[in-house]
């Protein structure tokens, strides 16, 4: 087997590994950036190789000729091609042209189109179902009133996924709100009732302008 190096008059390297047939390619072979021929130039380079190269003796030739090409250049592309006893290339892997797998975006990435908006409105009202989760527990030790507000959130949260409700995500803003002034009252001592959390409640505030925004986007921009 000898490696055969190559660059296309478009550019593009590329190279490979091919047995010899009394000197020259098996087969034929082409750029797989452009298409053009390469089996003259491939010939060439074998016949270099083989001119520096003391005489080897004959080989039973496979019934399968195989050629591995490896392309490296500006493309920024891999392909793994192969052909088999006749001048097709069957590609594998990434193409030239190919698309690149979308970026997974979370709640607070940019709202691109009416796809982010959903999964931001999906996304919110999950963080408004775990709200839900912790006022439930917090109950236990603040009493019914923080039963209250889990049910209250869990509504929000459902409403929120169910119709994607500019009003519902309006108002969850404006528990949120409400919720971080009297937490802050809470953290300055001057009243006595609710949790002390500001980071939960900083997080729902913004969860809460979120939902908005995907609302809003989802009713408006991309409304069609």
């Amino acid at each position: 087997m000898i490696a055969v190096k190559i660059q296309c008059g478009c550019g593009q390297r590329y190279s490979f590994e091919a047995e010899p047939v009394g000197g020259r390619m098996p087969s034929a072979v082409n750029c797989p950036a452009c298409g053009a021929d390469g089996t003259a130039a491939a010939n060439e380079f074998i016949a270099g190789c083989l001119d520096t190269q003391p005489a080897a003796p004959a080989a039973t030739q496979s019934p399968r000729l195989g050629i591995r090409i490896a392309v490296t250049g500006p493309a920024n592309h891999s392909v793994s091609s192969e052909i088999e006893g006749s001048p097709a290339v069957k590609h594998t892997g990434s193409h030239f042209g190919g698309r690149r797998e979308p970026k997974k975006k979370g709640l607070f990435s940019k709202i691109e189109n009416k796809e982010d908006a959903l999964k931001v409105t999906k996304d919110a009202s999950g963080g408004f179902f775990a709200m839900a989760g912790l006022q439930a527990v917090g109950s236990i030790f603040l009493g019914p009133s923080g039963l209250i507000d889990a049910i209250v959130w869990a509504s929000f949260a459902a409403m929120l996924r169910a119709w994607k409700s500019r009003i519902v995500a309006v108002l969850s803003l404006l528990m949120s709100v409400a919720v971080a002034v009297i937490t802050m009252l809470n953290v300055l001592g001057v009243t006595h009732e609710g949790g002390g959390n500001m980071y939960i409640v900083i997080f729902m505030l913004l969860v809460s302008i979120r939902a908005v925004q995907a609302t809003l986007l989802l009713h408006g921009r991309f409304a069609h």
